[in-house]
């Protein structure tokens, strides 16, 4: 057994620490808190736990994706392509006069919703570049709520436009990035640890449950 560093020392990056099990692992060493086990012991499975999450996601699926349930074998990358299109069609059924109306109080208007993918394409954007680039991303939550509170200066037409340009960026990097770095792993803080093909398929997800509700507000 190699000799466990003390007690004060610190990774060189606390986001290698990829789950909440292991910062729990850490930060218990750093206090001192081993009274059920060694300090070796501790630092023996610190690295143990560290070296399985490189390789193995530690929640189910669906809790990684919480729009899994959207794509019911849906290819994602079909998806993803056929967004704007889709948006589009949509914008025209429900029609100018309707485009500002929120279905119901609380709701968003299907303004809000295109706009809140426009913003959502812009996040997507930093997540997967992150992840290429970084080793053990940790990604950034953000709350939409807050964000939404500019929509209603937006134009519908101009969060379409905005999401369509942004879309095809990102597909450009996704298609050149898969299949070689479809397991490269990255962090939700929230989540856990996922890697890059989770986030594509999370934004398939995302794009057809928004999708749903614009058709609903169509069909009304």
């Amino acid at each position: 057994m190699t000799a466990a560093p003390q007690a004060s020392d610190s990774p060189p990056n606390e986001s290698v620490l990829t789950t909440p099990e292991l910062r729990q692992i850490w930060h218990q060493a750093l206090e001192g808190n081993t009274s059920s086990l060694g300090v070796e012991d501790v630092f023996d499975r610190l690295e143990q736990k560290y070296q399985s999450s490189e390789s193995e996601p530690t929640m189910s699926a669906a809790a990684l994706n919480p729009y899994a349930k959207f794509l019911q074998g849906q290819a994602p990358l079909t998806v993803l392509d056929e967004t704007h299109n889709r948006l589009h069609n949509l914008a025209h059924a429900i029609g100018p006069s309707r485009l500002n109306q929120s279905p119901a109080p609380g709701k968003w208007s299907p303004r809000d919703i295109f706009c809140h993918l426009a913003d959502c394409e812009t996040v997507f954007a930093f997540r997967l570049r992150q992840t290429l680039s970084e080793d053990h991303h940790v990604i950034q939550p953000f709350d939409q709520d807050k964000w939404a509170a500019t929509y209603a200066s937006v134009p519908a037409t101009d969060a379409l436009v905005t999401f369509a340009a942004l879309r095809h960026w990102n597909l450009l990097l996704i298609e050149s990035a898969l299949p070689q770095h479809a397991n490269k792993p990255v962090t939700h803080p929230e989540r856990g640890a996922m890697t890059f093909a989770t986030i594509v398929e999370t934004m398939a997800g995302h794009d057809l449950n928004h999708i749903a509700q614009l058709e609903r507000i169509a069909g009304e």
